[in-house]
């Protein structure tokens, strides 16, 4: 059918037209001669898509000395918190169980816990910058709380609890 393969229908503008073509073919076994007309398609599609995706987003991490000493002041603040209904030193848990609420709560709706307020770090989406969320920032607190995945990084400082929330911390720009 050469009517069907006319430039204005073809799979070269619509994707859907394109797959509702391709079953047609496949249906008749002409495929391969279908394609051996238009070895031009494949071509042109592939510089259509790359013309329309963008570059990802890039972000420059916080500083490893920031993010601890705004770790060492939550986790202070998160003692302190603890010490008012249990007893943090003896009961291990009440600490860090206030820390994961602290994530959860900061992170999830200012972006910011104290800790990185005062050494001007934010945690945003690695995506695309935006607020994290309550449910990721809960995530990220509980296995910051477990420590190991803190520990394992990538190139970008992005530990597995950043890498699973969908999370990385950056430095708070001035206004």
């Amino acid at each position: 059918m050469p009517g069907l393969m006319d430039a204005t229908v073809g799979p070269r503008h619509c994707p859907v037209v394109s797959q509702m073509f391709r079953s047609c073919y496949a249906r008749r076994g002409c495929v391969d001669r279908h394609l051996a007309e238009r070895p031009k398609w494949p071509a042109a599609r592939a510089t259509r898509v790359d013309a329309v995706v963008e570059p990802a987003l890039t972000w420059v991490p916080a500083p490893l000395a920031r993010r601890f000493g705004a770790l060492l002041v939550d986790w202070i603040g998160c003692v302190l918190i603890a010490s008012l209904f249990s007893r943090p030193m003896v009961q291990g848990w009440s600490a860090p169980l206030v820390l994961i609420a602290e994530y959860g709560f900061f992170l999830g709706l200012f972006g910011a816990t104290p800790g990185m307020y005062v050494a001007r770090l934010r945690c945003i989406r690695y995506a695309d910058g935006g607020p994290l969320g309550i449910p990721a920032a809960l995530l990220r607190g509980f296995l910051l709380a477990l420590l190991i995945p803190a520990l394992i990084m990538d190139d970008e400082r992005r530990g597995l609890h950043d890498r699973a929330a969908g999370s990385i911390v950056v430095s708070a720009t001035a206004g």
